[in-house]
């Protein structure tokens, strides 16, 4: 069981390093270009590691459950893609 919860906080860790680069980057390009494109990308990146970021802590530090942990994650990352695609049709 160790060996589990010790491989998800490590995996989370990376989504939530990798997540917040890729957000600044977006928002290093939103910032150059002024694009509301760019800048819907950035915010869809920024909500799915929120909800990376929110959804452990709330496992981690206040005992929820896993499965309403995954429900807050669920959450955002629908909101991100729903902004990623926003980002792509526009």
């Amino acid at each position: 069981m160790q060996l589990n919860i010790l491989a998800l906080t490590t995996i989370k860790t990376v989504i939530l390093f990798c997540g917040t680069i890729l957000t600044w980057l977006t928002y290093k390009a939103y910032r150059r270009k002024k694009s509301s494109h760019l800048r819907a990308l950035c915010l869809g990146i920024g909500f799915i590691t929120t909800g990376t970021l929110l959804a452990g802590s709330a496992h981690q530090l206040f005992s929820l459950p896993v499965v309403e942990s995954a429900i807050i994650q669920s959450s955002f990352t629908a909101v991100g893609f729903v902004m990623l695609m926003y980002s792509l049709h526009s």
